[in-house]
């Protein structure tokens, strides 16, 4: 059996694992409590969709804008540093800024108006060949992430309504995404002899996903369609906040977030929420993509593609069973996720300066703990936040859940850019040796 044959084996039964957790009454492992039989069947099936809908959802808003970021070959006219400014700061900006309006748009318009946009970036994209004005492919890629940021925000905050099964289904379909986009590049021009422009009508068909999980699968409807809350008897006791569904959300946030709430609520989710994920992502950064290109050169050699596609889906699998697994175990302290990450990126850190080992598996394994480190912590911190006692169930903690992943895109950017910085003086300056992959990738 091949290495890529394993991993892909690994990654069928993790998901055959996952699946049988969650719906097969993943609700007394996480809630600590049970149901008659007449309550059951229903809130398993709640529990399905929910769970089903959320990992839709994270999976299309993972593979959308790295589609259309690499349909523009952004990396070829410009620097490293450069491209992860483009794709990375207009969705920092947008986490930061929109938590402050988004309460002013309903619910079901969000998804529709950022389908609407993805369709126009995939037109765009699709009609502009690579070789046009580069200003043109900033401004999709700048769009893609815009609009992917906007979502993410907004269905974080609905986790105030669908709980840990929310979360573990978010988890798991951003990081299954994060594994089809490690190996998708591999995949279209390596096996299928193709373009990655040849993938862009495939936004089609993922924002019609986004749109069926969020206006068909997910349940608790009142969240959907504002007229829709006359329903709620139909499903009492499916979703967690039942009676904050008899109000109209929109006009609950419009009320209850004034400017000084606002401020005082991110405030107070500075230091224990959006520092660690700002620790732990900004670290993760550093392990991959960051320095994988001055790691050493085994012997013998295959292509740097082959290479970074294995090392990266390698990192992208620990990543997505630790988003899958996690609430599994009940974790209180996200300690154990932090020493996992950072003593795995020091030891790929020391050995691309050093040149220590170049062996494969080592170095992929490696790259695998520290995935699972970065995964962990993410679910750890928002499963915590989510039991947050001293917030207010409701609006509070829906701005709350909206705010915090500022922590995250804050982290990726800052250790990118670090990363890039490392990697350029490895592979140009004092530690330069031809024993390094940049030197075959230059």
């Amino acid at each position: 059996m091949t290495t890529r044959s394993f991993l892909l084996l690994v990654l069928f039964f993790s998901l055959l694992e996952t699946h049988y957790y969650f719906v097969a009454g993943i609700e007394e492992e996480l809630y600590g409590y049970t149901m008659d039989s007449s309550k059951s069947a229903r809130h398993l099936s709640v529990t399905m969709l929910t769970y089903l809908g959320f990992a839709i959802l994270g999976l299309v808003n993972v593979t959308v804008p790295f589609i259309v970021h690499s349909a523009n070959y952004l990396i070829i006219p410009y620097p490293r540093w450069v491209v992860i400014l483009i794709e990375t700061l207009p969705a920092l900006l947008t986490k930061f800024l929109i938590p402050h309006i988004l309460h002013r748009v309903p619910y079901w318009m969000r998804p529709l108006t950022v389908g609407a946009g993805w369709i126009v970036v995939a037109l765009i994209t699709k009609v502009t060949p690579p070789n046009i004005a580069p200003p043109v492919r900033i401004l999709t890629s700048a769009l893609a992430s815009v609009s992917a940021a906007a979502m993410e925000v907004s269905f974080l905050g609905m986790m105030r309504y669908y709980g840990r099964i929310g979360l573990a289904g978010w988890g798991a379909g951003v990081g299954a995404g994060a594994v089809f986009c490690a190996v998708l590049p591999f995949v279209l021009t390596v096996w299928l002899e193709s373009f990655l422009r040849d993938f862009i009508d495939c936004i089609y068909a993922l924002t019609g996903a986004m749109l069926v999980a969020f206006f068909v699968i997910l349940p608790g409807a009142p969240v959907n369609y504002p007229h829709a809350r006359q329903e709620l008897s139909k499903i009492d006791g499916d979703v967690e906040d039942a009676s904050v569904l008899l109000q109209d959300p929109v006009q609950q946030l419009s009320k209850m977030l004034s400017c000084r709430n606002r401020s005082h609520l991110m405030k107070s989710m500075v230091r224990p929420f959006m520092m660690p994920l700002f620790g732990a992502f900004a670290v993760q950064a550093l392990a991959y993509p960051g320095i994988s290109r001055a790691l050493p050169l085994p012997e013998p050699s295959t292509s740097f593609f082959s290479y970074f596609t294995s090392y990266g889906l390698a990192f992208q699998l620990g990543n997505f069973i630790s988003r899958t697994h996690t609430l599994l175990f009940q974790p209180t302290s996200a300690k154990g996720g932090f020493v996992i990450v950072g003593t795995a990126t020091f030891a790929l850190l020391t050995n691309s300066i050093f040149v220590i080992f170049s062996t494969q598996v080592l170095v992929g394994l490696l790259a695998f703990v520290a995935g699972l480190g970065g995964g962990a912590i993410y679910i750890i911190l928002f499963d915590r936040l989510l039991e947050e006692k001293t917030l207010e169930p409701g609006i509070n903690l829906e701005f709350s859940l909206q705010v915090v992943g500022v922590g995250e895109t804050a982290g990726v950017l800052a250790g990118g850019l670090l990363g890039t910085m490392l990697e350029s003086m490895m592979c140009g300056g004092t530690f330069a040796t031809t024993q390094r992959w940049c030197h075959t990738s230059q």
